[in-house]
């Protein structure tokens, strides 16, 4: 009997955002890169890189589902406690982050999604995307 995942794809999200208000994501379909993406916070945001990656994060769920990956598993690393703990419904939030999570969760709420901290060496590639970012407000 077919439990329904069979040919379901490993989806897997590096976001990171810097103090600066930038970010950057990678998305990896089955180990092989598929999209990136950088940019900075709107200039009314605050700039921290805990806002910074929950920019980055609704930026790639709106990416995976406007591009068909619903049906997938997806893995999001990112460097934020913060975000994981929210996101993983660990922490409830209010105030500042409250707005992030509600929006980031509207692409979420249908994803076979789970979230997971990673340290700052195994998320470079979404930090260099961040760093070296020209891109304005998005």
């Amino acid at each position: 009997m077919g439990d329904g995942t069979a040919g379901r794809r490993n989806v897997t999200v590096y976001v990171r955002g810097l103090d600066s208000g930038k970010y950057g994501f990678v998305i990896y379909v089955d180990n092989e890169k598929v999209h990136e993406d950088c940019g900075s916070v709107k200039e009314d945001e605050e700039k921290s890189g805990d806002i910074a990656e929950f920019v980055a994060l609704i930026r790639a769920l709106k990416y995976l589902k406007d591009n068909g990956y619903s049906e997938d598993r997806i893995t999001v690393k990112a460097g934020s406690q913060i975000l994981v703990n929210i996101m993983a419904r660990r922490w409830i939030t209010r105030g500042l982050y409250y707005p992030y999570y509600v929006n980031a969760s509207r692409y979420a709420r249908s994803l076979d999604i789970s979230y997971e901290r990673v340290p700052g060496i195994m998320n470079k590639e979404a930090e260099n995307l961040a760093k070296n970012c020209r891109s304005t407000e998005c």
